[in-house]
């Protein structure tokens, strides 16, 4: 019999059980959003009817309301950001209006 009888976790172990603990933490975490996927999966896929809705219909509703947000935050952005670099580029430069023209 060999004297040292004690198992050592080698460097496979480790990584399996890292990986386990890894998914394990996302899975207690993150099951609304893996439910909520398959939900929407089915959803585009004609596998669940929800009361008269047409997937194409509610993606098209989705992407024109996305692209409306964007628009407003770009418009906040431009209002934000364009007055300001124009000043501070003139006033920074030694520059004024005068000149500019």
């Amino acid at each position: 019999m060999p004297a040292d009888t004690t198992k050592t976790k080698g460097d496979l172990d480790k990584s399996i059980d890292l990986g386990m603990d890894q998914f394990g933490r996302f899975l207690k975490r993150g099951w609304f959003w893996i439910l909520a996927v398959i939900f929407l999966i089915l959803f585009f896929t004609s596998t669940i009817h929800i009361g008269g809705l047409n997937p194409g219909t509610v993606l098209v509703y989705v992407l024109q309301i996305g692209f409306a947000v964007l628009f407003g935050i770009m418009q906040f952005v431009a209002i934000i950001f364009v007055p300001g670099t124009t000043s501070s580029l003139l006033g920074h430069a030694g520059r004024n209006w005068r000149k500019l023209r």
